[in-house]
């Protein structure tokens, strides 16, 4: 390959190389993550704090604010019957990570424990509960060892 006078291949030009988009953000105020800002503490040093979060802190409650239910938010979006099986989806679901997470095993090693798949750990693992039916994570539950039961309330 033939080389040109300032040794990059043939076909490029000789222009000085472009910025990239962080070398000519840098010392900006656009520099930095986008959701935070910096602020200068009381000591004089700079620090980085959540965009708003000073405004937050001393927003007083808005007028006409109602408490969600206390049974969860499952029940302030659903239907009860349907908000009674998510937030028991929700709580196996939770268990399986715990025990994924406390385990410390490979997905692979799991999915052969639980007689899955590899993917469906990994639906697991990041909380993809709509790809699991209540029945399924019972079963998976018991595989792992979890005891799930059912406890009626009057």
């Amino acid at each position: 390959m033939k080389k040109t006078t300032n040794g990059s291949p043939r076909g490029t030009t000789n222009a000085p190389r472009r910025k990239s988009l962080s070398e000519t953000t840098k010392g900006s105020p656009f520099s930095g993550r986008p959701e935070e800002v910096q602020r200068r503490s009381p000591q004089g040093t700079t620090r980085r704090s959540p965009q708003g979060a000073a405004k937050r802190k001393n927003r007083p409650a808005q007028a006409g604010a109602t408490k969600g239910d206390a049974r969860g938010v499952f029940y302030d979006l659903f239907p009860a019957e349907q908000a009674a099986e998510l937030a028991m989806r929700a709580t196996l679901l939770r268990g399986l990570q715990a025990w994924l997470g406390a385990s410390g095993i490979t997905q692979t090693r799991a999915a052969a424990t639980l007689g899955t798949t590899q993917a469906r750990i990994s639906d697991i693992k990041r909380g993809k509960i709509e790809r699991f039916s209540l029945d399924l994570l019972v079963r998976l539950a018991e595989r792992a060892g979890l005891r799930p039961e059912v406890r009626l309330a009057a």
